[in-house]
């Protein structure tokens, strides 16, 4: 298993902009259409009450022939107990609605909090593939993570769902930036066997192989 944080320095605007999740509010998502939201001003940290009195639903009306499965994908801070502890899930739930409830996290002692949520297809991808794998996914803010990695934990089973149990493909992401930008791509974890590899390269070098 390994996981990946990509970042980029560009200024742009995306299609909903940072979701505020200190605000109640319902958002209809399209089948692979991204919605990023954060506590406010993140990675400022807040007091676990202010966590207490919102919710944001994120829904879709589009059903797949597959069925259609919920991905998110959390980053979260902790003060306590262990100072600014970071901790990252990805997340996948047999739904068409997600409710984000922000008193859940603070009962996880998380103090601040950001990621991105959607719908796809249920069938067997990597996270964040779909939005990434034929074309590449264009950064429009300075301030989007993108994290990644080669497997879910599984919040309907509380189970971890390997990637690509019933084919022999590869994860492939692609990503894009403007012209003069770059990219700070972050190794959290690497375990691989050794029949498998893992390559980062761009349009003229190769840099991880």
């Amino acid at each position: 298993m390994y996981s990946v944080l990509l970042a980029i320095n560009i200024v742009a605007v995306v299609v909903f902009g940072k979701i505020n999740v200190f605000q109640n509010q319902s958002i209809e998502l399209s089948l692979d259409e991204i919605a990023f939201f954060e506590t406010p001003n993140y990675p400022l940290l807040h007091d676990s009450s202010v966590f207490l009195h919102y919710n944001v639903t994120f829904f879709t009306n589009e059903i797949s022939d597959n069925g259609t499965r919920c991905v998110l994908v959390l980053q979260g801070l902790s003060y306590t107990p262990t100072p600014f502890k970071n901790i990252k899930e990805i997340l996948v739930f047999n739904v068409t609605s997600f409710y984000l409830e922000t008193a859940k996290y603070a009962d996880q002692f998380y103090d601040a909090f950001n990621g991105y949520i959607y719908f796809e297809n249920n069938d067997d991808k990597c996270p964040f593939e779909d939005q990434s794998r034929n074309q590449p996914y264009n950064f429009t803010d300075e301030s989007e993570i993108i994290f990644i990695g080669s497997y879910y934990r599984n919040a309907t089973t509380y189970g971890v769902i390997p990637i690509k149990a019933n084919t022999t493909k590869s994860c492939l992401w692609q990503f894009s930036a403007p012209k003069g930008y770059g990219f700070k791509i972050v190794i959290l974890s690497f375990e691989i066997f050794k029949s498998q590899h893992f390559t980062i390269f761009n349009s003229t070098n190769m840099f991880v192989k």
